[in-house]
């Protein structure tokens, strides 16, 4: 029977675990895409970090797309063939170049008001949180759709198959974050357990390869758990961003697709191509599906903004 007890009780704490998260779920995910929980200072000190990454990724993607253009302006005047099988091979190492860096760029938020070259910046000071704030900020900018309002009028239009789809990719990309959370969690409790146990971890540490420095050879052990733990959580975070990019593109798609259908439902004309006109439609509805009505402050606190 005792097995069957050790497995009921993991059943048990299994479902209490899954159910903890489940309820933290918008918390861990503030916390990952440093929106809450984050010192002023470290917030900071993080997103200043992020700010340069970009920065870098924008003048390179500059330069490149420069010479790219005088290569392409050599190439066409009069060279021996050896010349130009050179400047053929430069000019695909450059645009592969420009493929990575448009990549890595497509990660942050697009805003058409921005003085970088790729338009886009960081908005979140984690790469988690920019690769979601992209995704979310898609429609709005495409279409003038708010995402945190049309989302869910979105979701009754599409299919069941898609639905699930979604649904699925969606919980991959969760149960990553789960891991990366409780892996980051486990890392101080290790510490504090060991701490406990000290005498016994002394022991065999002593009898395994005969050091005999206590305070040191705790000191070790406390920093040997602690990164251990930290590197599977920041191995499961890193895993868990590729997650996410694969999860916005099914976002973004959902509402190139099926945009036409819930303007259909809600008998709201709009062309096929996004247009100037569509984007004010879907502003002014959107105000009207949060508010009710647009409030009197509204223009205030986005000036505030």
């Amino acid at each position: 029977m005792q097995p069957l007890n050790q497995l009921a009780g993991m059943t048990v704490l299994g479902f209490l675990i899954g159910l903890i998260l489940n309820s933290l779920d918008q918390y861990i995910y503030r916390f990952f895409e440093g929106i809450q929980f984050w010192p002023d200072s470290i917030w900071w000190r993080q997103y200043r970090r992020e700010l340069k990454n970009y920065e870098v990724l924008d003048s390179k993607l500059k330069s490149d797309e420069d010479e790219l253009k005088l290569k392409i302006e050599k190439l066409n005047s009069d060279l021996d063939a050896k010349e130009k099988a050179k400047i053929e091979e430069e000019i695909k190492k450059l645009n592969i170049n420009l493929l990575n860096y448009s990549r890595k760029i497509r990660n942050y938020p697009y805003d058409p008001e921005e003085k970088f070259r790729t338009k886009r910046r960081p908005a979140e000071c984690t790469n988690l949180g920019n690769v979601i704030a992209e995704y979310e900020n898609y429609p709005k900018e495409q279409y003038g759709m708010d995402f945190n309002v049309f989302w869910y009028h979105l979701w009754q239009t599409m299919p069941k198959e898609v639905r699930d789809e979604i649904d699925i990719s969606s919980a991959k990309a969760d149960f990553l974050v789960y891991f990366s959370f409780i892996f980051l969690l486990t890392a101080p409790f290790s510490i504090l357990k060991a701490f406990f146990e000290r005498d016994a971890i002394y022991t065999y540490i002593q009898s395994s390869v005969h050091f005999n420095h206590y305070y040191l050879c705790l000191f070790i052990e406390f920093i040997l758990q602690a990164a251990c733990f930290l590197l599977i959580s920041y191995l499961f975070y890193k895993i868990s961003v590729v997650a996410h990019k694969n999860y916005g593109r099914y976002i973004k798609s959902a509402f190139d697709i099926y945009r036409i259908g819930l303007s259909t439902k809600t008998g709201i004309l709009i062309p096929l191509c996004p247009n100037k006109v569509e984007r004010g439609v879907w502003i002014e509805y959107g105000k009207f599906l949060e508010d009710y009505k647009e409030l009197q402050q509204y223009e205030f606190r986005k000036r505030i903004k």
